[in-house]
């Protein structure tokens, strides 16, 4: 009795102390699992956060596809009736989502950078003939803002004569029409347009005709816009054109006439130099005639010039071989140096001041006569 009762005490201290493991124990294979199963886990959430973000806002667009809470990624707005979402249709066979805003912004940048559309996600092109116009909204194509050399075949073809351009279009890249627009003879630029990037036309050398709707917005011919189109003949500007810029019209050996708006203020360097022009009446709010403006305008009989104008500048007038004559306004304060060298048949020049000006010793061929009137 006495050992079993000893028995029991002992049973009863070694189940009241737990045991401390050994150095050498192994942990249960029950253990293990469990252990393995909860890396697992944790391995696996931390691989989708760090991987399929996209992924987990498929479906949380599709959990909330009535109530439209689902954030862009980009900006993390939630989506809104004005501003939904917009799948991008890529490569990788991926709906990407993003709000209507950033995507506009994101195609705006594909124009400017001239480069082939990808998806700001994955870095993966978008569409099979990587076209601005894959990028839907709302199952819809969004109308185009930018007429580029890039997209010019959503619009016409290469070997089109008769270009009118859309009036969804607010601005004409840069060289859109330069190679592309060998075979064009006629154009028509809407009031829509606000902007036409340099060298647009250039080298359009069957451009004959030119014409811009009267209520069109565009502030500035921009550089070389026209340059070396040398079969033009005839173009209408509107009235809201302020500046024409370097080389618009150079070597457009066709243009005989133009008709300058009363709205422009500034001629830049080589505006018109090398060009057919017989005639041309300078605006009034013109107090410039820069360098190289009118350069080897051999047919260049006729010339008024603005009341306001003050400076002729360096080589204005060079190898204007037709001029005979010309009368300069008595606002005058300085004809520069050799403004009008090589024009070799001016004979008479009538300044329609008694006041002193400079006249540079060089601004004239010899022989020149000089006649100063009230």
């Amino acid at each position: 009795m006495v050992k079993k009762k000893y028995s029991k005490k002992v049973k009863k201290r070694k189940s009241s102390k737990p045991s401390k493991p050994s150095k050498t124990s192994k942990p249960s294979k029950s253990s293990k699992s469990s252990k393995s199963s909860k890396s697992s886990k944790s391995s696996k959430s931390h691989k989708k956060g760090k991987g399929s973000m996209m992924s987990s806002l498929m479906s949380t667009n599709n959990q909330n596809n009535q109530n439209n809470s689902v954030t862009c990624p980009i900006c993390y707005e939630e989506s809104t009736k004005d501003n939904p979402l917009v799948y991008v249709p890529c490569q990788s066979k991926k709906r990407h989502f993003f709000c209507k805003n950033c995507i506009e912004q994101i195609r705006n940048t594909f124009i400017n950078r001239q480069q082939n559309p990808k998806c700001p996600f994955c870095s993966k092109e978008i569409g099979n003939n990587n076209s601005y116009n894959e990028l839907y909204i709302n199952n819809t194509s969004p109308p185009l803002t930018v007429l580029s050399q890039y997209n010019y075949n959503e619009f016409f073809n290469d070997k089109q004569k008769t270009i009118t351009i859309p009036e969804t279009i607010k601005i004409i890249d840069k060289s859109t029409f330069w190679i592309r627009g060998k075979h064009i003879h006629l154009v028509s630029i809407p009031k829509s347009v606000e902007t036409i990037g340099y060298g647009a036309f250039f080298d359009c050398k069957s451009l004959e005709k030119v014409i811009f709707d009267l209520q069109c917005s565009i502030k500035e011919l921009s550089n070389g816009l026209f340059d070396n189109c040398i079969k033009l003949k005839k173009i209408i500007l509107p009235n809201s054109v302020e500046r024409i810029s370097n080389f618009v019209f150079n070597n457009c050996t066709s243009l005989k006439t133009i008709k300058l708006p009363n709205s422009i203020n500034k001629l830049d360097i080589k505006c018109f130099s090398d060009s057919g022009l017989n005639s041309i009446i300078i605006p009034y709010l013109v107090t410039i005639i820069p360098e190289f403006a009118f350069q080897n305008c051999k047919s260049l009989k006729d010339i008024e010039l603005s009341e306001n104008l003050q400076h002729i500048n360096y080589r204005a007038f060079q190898k204007c071989i037709a001029l005979t004559t010309i009368t300069i306004p008595k606002n005058i304060k300085k004809i520069h140096k050799e403004a009008f060298i090589g024009c070799t048949n001016l004979k008479t020049v009538i300044i329609k001041t008694q006041k002193k000006i400079f006249i540079d010793s060089k601004a004239f061929e010899d022989g020149i006569n000089i006649i100063f009137r009230a």
